[in-house]
């Protein structure tokens, strides 16, 4: 059954120059278009009000359809050239708040597994695998409750899934995940994974410096944490 998406999607802009544009992505809808298309998403909606004004743009990087956060798009040619080598160079830096089901054994770490995207899901192997990648996450518990813990995380690397399937790992599944855990058996359960981009820092592609982009959780991750707090 395929997803419904919010009909009405705000995009709220979080920084914008001549050479880049961030945007605040609610959770619900696709950032990139999906091989077979069909599906609204941000990158298209995006495009279109650019192109009506003479412009371009470019997605540079995505986030999951349920993930909310900083999405950032090059606004030239130049630009996305720029931007897509800081990311592959890993001069880019990403980080998530995760609402995470229990507490990670350790105040913050290092997770190092091989990541096998297989369809719609991930495997991961603490030992090189055939077609495994290597994928790297450090986090950080940044406050404890009863049941769960609000952890950031920064992944090292860019594979499917990342997030997730490491934290999963660690016995800490996201709140609202469905695709790592038994959802019934989790203490706290939620509408989709609570997962957020919380901070890009990326070099700007004409000054070269470094700029952070941020975003606040949205309502219903905010929600969820009020109610652990109160």
């Amino acid at each position: 059954m395929k997803k419904r998406e919010p009909a009405d999607v705000s995009l709220p802009v979080l920084f914008a120059d001549p050479h880049v544009l961030a945007i605040d992505k609610p959770p619900g809808i696709l950032s990139v278009p999906t091989a077979g298309g069909g599906e609204r998403n941000v990158a298209d909606r995006l495009r279109r009000q650019a192109e009506a004004r003479g412009e371009m743009l470019f997605a540079v990087h995505r986030l999951d359809r349920d993930t909310s956060g900083v999405l950032l798009f090059a606004r030239s040619v130049a630009a996305r050239e720029a931007l897509e080598r800081a990311f592959r160079e890993r001069a880019v830096q990403k980080l998530y708040l995760a609402l995470v089901n229990g507490h990670p054994r350790r105040p913050g770490g290092t997770i190092k597994t091989y990541i096998v995207e297989q369809g719609s899901m991930a495997r991961s192997s603490p030992a090189p695998v055939r077609a495994g990648k290597l994928a790297i996450t450090r986090y950080r518990v940044v406050e404890r409750f009863a049941q769960a813990a609000l952890v950031e995380a920064v992944p090292e690397t860019g594979r499917f899934n990342q997030i997730r399937v490491h934290l999963a790992g660690i016995g800490c599944p996201l709140v609202g995940e469905r695709k790592y855990a038994v959802a019934s058996r989790l203490a706290l359960r939620h509408g989709r994974p609570l997962l957020h981009a919380a901070a890009l820092t990326f070099p700007h592609p004409a000054s070269g410096q470094r700029l952070t982009v941020r975003a606040d959780p949205p309502a219903d991750f905010a929600e969820v944490l009020a109610r652990l707090r109160g």
